[in-house]
C-alpha cells in the first residue's frame, strides 16, 4: 500500500504520485491501467466485444490538485444568446429549454480560456446537459444543474450535486438549492449524483461505460479528477460505484459521478512544456460538451498550442 494522501484514506499502489507529472506547483497527474476481475451480471453498452466473464482492462488518467493561494476555476461560460430560446433542429423543437451555453469540446474550451490569457493547466468534460440525441448534433446546451463561470451565473442548480469553489477559494461539493443565494460563488459545475460520501461509496450497479469523477478530501483542501475509458478493447469503463471506491484510494472523501460516456476528456499541460494534450482516449471521439471545468494556477503560461 502506498502513503495515506489526504483526506484520512490510504490509497492503493497504483495511485502513485511519485510516479507520475507534476504539471505545476500543486498539480499531479498519474496514468494508469487497471486489471478487474470478472463479475456475473455486468454489461458495457455500445461495446458488443464485452465479456463479464473475462477479466476487464480500464485506463484511468488522475489529477490530484492542492487548493491554495493561485490555483483558481473556470467554467464554460454564458454562450451569446443566453437566454434566447432554444432553436429547433429540423422539425425538432425544444419549448421548455433556452440557451445557456455553445457546445464545445474540451479542447477547443482550454484553447479558448488561454487565449483570453487563463493559465490553463487541466481541463475536463463536466456536466451533462439538454437537448442530447446521440448522434446529432446540436449547438447549444441547458439543463446542466447548477453551472457558475467567474461569479456569473450560467445555468440555475436543479438539485444535482455540484463542485462549488467560493470567492474565498473554499471548495465543497454539495447540492444547492433552487432558492439559495448564488452570491457566494465563484465557480460551479453539476454532475448526476454522489457516488461517494463521507467515505462511503454508493450502492452497487452493473453498467460499464466511460466515466469522469470529482473527489475533495475531507478537509477540503485536495481536488482529485478521475477519468475511465471504456466502450473500447483497451478500456471498459466502470461502474459509478467503482468511480467512489477508486476516488476514495485515491484520498477523497466525498465523490460525484459527473457526465461520462462519449464526453469523458481530460486536457492536461505537459508537464516539461506548455502545450496542451488529451491525456485518455475518448470512446468517439472529442465530443462538444454543455459546461467543461478548467483548472489554472496563476503563474503558468497563458500562451501555447492546442
Amino acid at each position: 500500500m502506498a502513503a495515506d494522501l489526504t483526506g484520512g484514506h490510504t490509497a492503493h499502489a497504483e495511485f502513485d504520485w511519485t510516479r507520475g507529472e507534476t504539471l505545476a506547483p500543486g498539480v499531479e497527474l498519474v496514468t494508469i491501467t487497471l486489471t478487474k476481475p470478472p463479475e456475473a451480471g455486468l454489461t458495457c453498452p455500445q461495446y458488443a466485444a464485452f465479456d463479464p466473464a473475462a477479466p476487464r482492462t480500464v485506463a484511468i488518467a488522475a489529477a490530484r490538485i492542492a487548493l491554495g493561494p493561485g490555483v483558481r476555476f473556470e467554467a464554460t461560460p454564458r454562450a451569446a444568446d443566453w437566454g434566447r430560446p432554444m432553436p429547433p433542429r429540423g422539425e425538432q423543437t425544444f419549448p421548455d429549454l433556452v440557451i445557456r451555453t455553445a457546445l464545445q469540446t474540451v479542447p477547443a474550451f482550454a484553447a479558448a480560456e488561454r487565449a483570453a490569457g487563463v493559465p490553463v493547466v487541466l481541463a475536463v468534460n463536466a456536466s451533462p446537459w439538454e437537448p442530447f440525441v446521440p448522434g446529432r448534433a446540436f449547438e447549444h446546451a441547458d439543463r446542466m444543474g447548477l453551472v457558475v463561470d467567474d461569479g456569473i451565473v450560467v445555468s440555475p442548480p436543479t438539485g444535482r450535486p455540484a463542485l462549488v469553489i467560493g470567492h474565498d477559494g473554499h471548495a465543497a461539493l454539495r447540492v444547492v438549492a433552487p432558492e439559495e443565494d448564488l452570491a457566494a460563488i465563484e465557480t460551479a459545475v453539476s454532475g448526476f449524483s454522489f457516488c461517494l460520501v463521507d467515505g462511503v461509496p454508493s450502492p452497487p450497479d452493473q453498467v460499464l461505460h466511460p466515466r469522469t469523477g470529482f473527489g475533495l478530501s475531507a478537509d477540503g483542501t485536495t481536488l482529485f479528477i478521475l477519468v475511465a475509458d471504456g466502450r473500447q478493447a483497451a478500456s471498459q469503463g466502470l461502474t459509478v460505484r467503482e468511480v467512489g471506491e477508486l476516488l476514495r484510494e485515491m484520498g477523497a472523501d466525498d465523490g460525484i459521478n459527473m457526465d461520462g460516456g462519449g464526453s469523458t476528456t481530460l486536457v492536461a499541460k505537459a508537464a516539461a512544456g506548455n502545450e496542451l494534450r488529451v491525456v485518455n482516449t475518448p470512446s468517439g471521439g472529442l465530443r462538444r460538451n454543455g459546461a467543461n471545468l478548467a483548472i489554472a494556477v496563476d503563474g503558468a503560461p497563458a500562451a501555447g498550442r492546442e
